[in-house]
């Protein structure tokens, strides 16, 4: 494992899972962009979520370190 990257664990609305290593510099807009080249579900209007704790992330250019996912995350793709 990387100092500088981060292996995050998706589930997807269908309850498929996937998960991909990112550089701790990639921005939430690079997870964004993972998750729909990932799947063929509709996903308007999703939102991509950590549980534990509840935080909901947007589409920015935030990092991955910025936004407390390093060295490791467990995000959920939420339909409204």
């Amino acid at each position: 494992r990387a100092p500088n990257s981060t292996a995050l664990a998706i589930r997807m609305p269908d309850g498929d899972r996937t998960s991909r290593r990112f550089n701790a510099t990639d921005t939430l807009d690079h997870v964004f962009e993972f998750v729909e080249a990932t799947t063929d579900l509709d996903l308007s209007g999703y939102e991509v979520m950590a549980q534990f704790p509840r935080k909901v992330f947007r589409r920015s250019s935030e990092t991955l370190r910025e936004a407390g996912l390093i060295p490791n995350g467990s995000l959920i793709v939420h339909l409204p």
